[in-house]
């Protein structure tokens, strides 16, 4: 069928057909970047954080302090 004998509906119905895929493939597109960019930029949210950020492993030891955290604890470095 040619765009010359298809109906004003029939266009309308496959003109929102192709705007409902625009939005999947958008949605999957924003998924897919986040999940590649998205550890990243939490881990650079912690890290430049005004707030002091700790973590600790399950018997206590400090593992990782944001630089909020070192110097709320009078700390220069990580070590």
């Amino acid at each position: 069928m040619t765009d010359e004998e298809k109906t004003k509906q029939h266009l309308l119905d496959e003109l929102a057909e192709l705007r409902r895929r625009v939005s999947e493939l958008e949605a999957s597109e924003r998924a897919q970047n986040w999940a590649e960019e998205g550890p990243g930029k939490k881990d650079g949210a912690i890290e430049s954080s005004a707030n002091a950020i700790s973590i600790a492993g399950l018997k206590g030891d400090l593992i990782y302090g944001n630089p909020s955290f070192l110097k709320l604890w009078g700390y220069d470095d990580e070590r």
